[in-house]
C-alpha cells in the first residue's frame, strides 16, 4: 500500500508541478518544478523539486487557544473535543 500512495501521491504533484520554462499558474503550484527527464542510462524518468525559496507557511488569521489543555489551534475546538485528549 505505501508503494501505491508514494506513486499516487508523486502523479498529483508532478501534475500541479509547472515545466522548468514554465511560469505557474492558478493551477499549478509556484514552489514546485516537473519535468520529464532522462536517467543516468537514458532511461525516461519523470522528475519533480522544491523550490524553497517560494515555499513559506501562511499565517493563520485567527487561533484558538483549547480551555482544557491550552493547545492552541487553527480551528475553534469544543469541550467534546477536550474530552477526547
Amino acid at each position: 500500500w505505501s508503494g501505491l500512495a508514494l506513486e499516487e501521491a508523486f502523479s498529483q504533484l508532478f501534475a500541479r508541478g509547472p515545466s522548468k520554462n514554465q511560469a505557474a499558474t492558478a493551477d499549478t503550484f509556484p514552489w514546485l518544478e516537473a519535468w520529464d527527464g532522462y536517467h543516468v542510462e537514458q532511461v525516461p524518468t519523470r522528475a519533480i523539486r522544491l523550490r524553497f525559496p517560494e515555499l513559506a507557511m501562511r499565517r493563520p488569521g485567527v487561533l484558538y487557544r483549547c480551555s482544557c489543555t491550552g493547545r492552541v489551534w487553527r480551528l475553534r475546538t469544543t469541550n467534546r473535543d477536550c474530552a477526547a485528549n
